[in-house]
Parts: structure tokens; C-alpha cells; sequence
């Protein structure tokens, strides 16, 4: 949902009405001085006495028409300032607010004509070219919105709601960079408004700036706690872990004691070893049974006598590594989607390896996980780390998994 500032003008000028009767006069200034003490109805009388005795009288069908507005009389108003335009075509203000009671009224392609038409007359408004990229935007003439946005900023670099509309539309097609700049532009003109926080948050997290995202996010639901769109936000800040509790790491240990990791205090922990295969997990999901799933949480496990029970000849580190590796890349060859982006070397304590960055689908039907894969080897053991959440919240969770792996103590 996008702002409108939409200039809603008022003119109430007499003093070019000396060609005017003297009675139509007096009503109008007596109908300007209701309408400044907010008495709209009493104001419409004098305005039609007015234009009784004077059916020409272009400012008092303007001055109705606003009054019109006022009382929420919209085809009244309509029909009065469709009357001034008929009367003056060069009345600008009426093409303006004729504009903006058929956005109000969600006849977005009927008003872009009226703003065009304003603009012909006085192309210096920036808040008349918003207005109309706004149309524009709802209409889907994406570059005819944005072409608009840039003029009124160039002629009104303070615009928020500018910044703020074009922005979300650079987010939208992935130019998040510029995204970035304009959506920062809006929060720092106006701190007060939520949808500055909200699509500065999303385009964050575009950019793999989980932290910066979920900060922008807490702004936002700090300042609209308690609506629909601050629960749903809410709940993606507890599944990023980046809600109050999250935010903060505790290091959890096997039964054994055997491995250390730093992850999310309200995370759940649990140890599985039979002798041959450790396997430690800490997860947002509790895990009670090796058939448990979780979306969210790091899996650590180790082979022990992997040279013994495999037979390998070469008992070196790096050819443990890539054996172990290859194995785990046969074991998905089933899946939908298997791609490794990257590969690194890694090592932790006296441990030894290789990391990858990995996406992973299983079948078409499942999510789209995004993971760091980390083997190891020491003397003749392999450990193989998995750290993962859904491909959504990989930002949040990416840098924080990565020193966690970093920062592990190993046996």
C-alpha cells in the first residue's frame, strides 16, 4: 500500500469580480466566510444564491464544488468543477481536484487526463506529478509512474512519498541498490511514516542485509504494534529470529560435551550417538527422534574410523574430505533442484575441509531450502556440518551461520 499526497486546493479569491452584479457578489463573500468557519451547508446555499444571480460565475461553482467535497457530496462536486473547467478551461485547480475525487473513487484512468491537464498549465507542482505516477503506477505503466516520481523530485527533492513510491518499484524489479537509496531518502525525511520502514526492511533482506531488515522491520511494527500487517511482520522477525529473544545466541552443547556452537537462546538441542555415528542438532523445531524435521537449524555429524569402515587407501585429511563430499553429492541426485554456488576451504580447530554454499529443493512441491555445507576431517574421522533454513530468510540467517561454524569447538 502506497501513500497519496494529493493536493486538495482551495481558492477563494473575490477580487476579480468587479464586472460582476453586486448581489451574486455578496453571497459569495458571505458564502467564503461560512466555509471558513467549516459551515459547509450553509456555505452551498450562498454559493447557489450566487450563481443564481449569476450563472457564469466561475469562482462560486469552484467554491461549491470544494464544499461539496466537504460533505462528501461527490457527483455534486464533480459536476461543479467539470462546470469551471467549462466556464475557464485554464482553471487548473478544478482538473486537479476533479482528480482527486475520481482516484478517491477508484476511477484511476478517468482522473490521469485531469492531472495531464494540470500539468500543461502549471508543470511546476511536484506533488500534481506524483500524483499522477501514482495513477500511473495503479494502472501498470510502471515506467510512465516512474518517469513522473523523477519529476517531482527533481523539482522537489523533499518529497517523501516519492522517494518512498519509486523506491518500491525499483525493489520490484530487483534494482535493489537504487531500491535501497530512494527507500533510505524516505525514512529519513519523515521517521513517522511505517511504509518507509516496511519496504526498507524488505528491500534489506533483498540484499542479504537480514540484520538491517530485521532493525527496519522492529521500527515498523514498533509504530503499528497491534494491526494485521505488524503480526504478519512480527512473525517473519520470529522466523528470522531477529525478534527479541532471537536476537540473541547462546552456546549449545552434546551430552558429551563434545561439540560447541553459538545459535538463537530459545533454539532446541538434541544428541543422538550410538558409537559409530554422533549426530547433534540444534534447531528452531524441537528434535526428539532421528525422523524429526526442522526448517530452521544446524545438524552436526561425525563418522568416526571412516578410513577403517571404508576402506580408503589415502588416509590424508584433504582425501577424506572428497571422498565424504562426493558421497554426499550422490545422495542427492534425486533432488529437484541441487546447485552448489560456491566452494571454500575451511578450518575449524584441528579440523580440516572444505565449505559450500548450497540450494536445495527436494520436489517441486517443497520449499526451496538454502544451506552451508561444511565437511571436515581429522585423523580418521569426517564431520559434515549442515546449516539451513527456507531460500526467504537465508539473509538472516547466512552470516550468523557462518561464524557459527567458524567458531565451533570440535573434538
Amino acid at each position: 500500500m502506497m501513500i497519496r499526497a494529493f493536493l486538495l486546493s482551495a481558492l477563494f479569491c473575490t477580487g476579480a469580480l468587479c464586472a460582476v452584479a453586486q448581489q451574486p457578489t455578496e453571497f459569495l463573500t458571505q458564502g467564503n466566510d461560512a466555509y471558513q468557519k467549516n459551515d459547509y451547508k450553509k456555505a452551498i446555499e450562498l454559493y447557489t444564491s450566487a450563481i443564481s444571480g449569476s450563472p457564469s460565475l466561475t469562482q462560486a461553482y469552484y467554491n461549491r464544488g470544494l464544499a461539496y467535497m466537504q460533505t462528501k457530496q461527490s457527483a455534486n462536486a464533480l459536476r461543479d468543477f467539470s462546470k469551471v473547467i467549462e466556464l475557464d478551461p485554464t482553471f487548473k485547480d478544478a482538473y486537479l481536484n476533479r482528480s482527486f475525487i475520481n482516484i478517491v473513487e477508484h476511477r484511476v484512468k478517468e482522473a490521469i487526463p485531469d492531472l495531464s491537464a494540470y500539468l500543461k498549465i502549471d508543470g511546476l507542482n511536484a506533488t500534481a506529478w506524483f500524483n499522477r505516477g501514482q495513477a500511473y503506477q495503479e494502472l501498470g505503466k510502471t515506467d510512465s509512474a516512474m518517469a513522473d516520481f523523477t519529476k517531482a523530485l527533481s523539482i522537489d527533492t523533499t518529497l517523501m512519498s516519492a522517494y518512498l513510491a519509486r523506491g518500491v518499484i525499483y525493489a520490484r524489479e530487483g534494482k535493489t541498490d537504487l531500491a535501497l537509496k530512494d527507500l533510505q531518502k524516505a525514512t529519513k525525511l519523515n521517521p513517522e511514516e511505517p511504509l518507509g520502514w516496511l519496504n526498507l526492511g524488505q528491500a534489506y533482506l533483498s540484499s542479504g542485509n537480514g540484520d538491517s531488515a530485521g532493525a527496519a522491520w522492529r521500527r515498523f511494527v514498533t509504530m503499528e504494534r497491534g494491526t494485521d500487517r505488524s503480526k504478519q511482520v512480527d512473525t517473519m522477525l520470529i522466523e528470522m529470529c531477529q525478534d527479541s529473544r532471537g536476537m540473541v545466541d547462546k552456546a549449545f552443547q552434546d551430552t558429551s560435551k563434545l561439540v560447541t556452537i553459538k545459535l538463537p537462546q530459545h533454539w532446541f538441542a538434541n544428541t543422538q550417538d550410538d558409537g559409530k555415528v554422533f549426530n547433534f542438532f540444534v534447531s528452531k523445531e524441537k528434535i526428539e527422534k532421528p525422523t524429526d524435521m526442522y526448517s530452521s537449524g544446524v545438524a552436526v555429524h561425525m563418522l568416526r574410523d571412516v578410513v577403517k569402515n571404508y576402506n580408503l587407501k589415502d588416509k590424508s585429511a584433504k582425501a577424506i574430505v572428497s571422498f565424504w563430499t562426493a558421497f554426499l553429492d550422490d545422495a542427492c541426485k534425486e533432488y529437484d533442484v541441487y546447485t552448489v554456488n560456491k566452494t571454500e576451504p575451511i578450518k575449524v580447530g584441528a579440523w580440516t575441509g572444505s565449505i559450500r554454499d548450497i540450494t536445495l529443493r527436494i520436489k517441486k512441491e517443497y520449499y526451496t531450502v538454502h544451506k552451508f555445507e561444511a565437511v571436515v576431517a581429522s585423523k580418521d574421522n569426517v564431520l559434515w556440518i549442515t546449516a539451513e533454513c527456507p531460500a526467504e530468510l537465508w539473509p538472516a540467517f547466512r552470516d550468523r551461520y557462518r561464524k557459527a561454524i567458524e567458531t565451533m569447538r570440535l573434538p
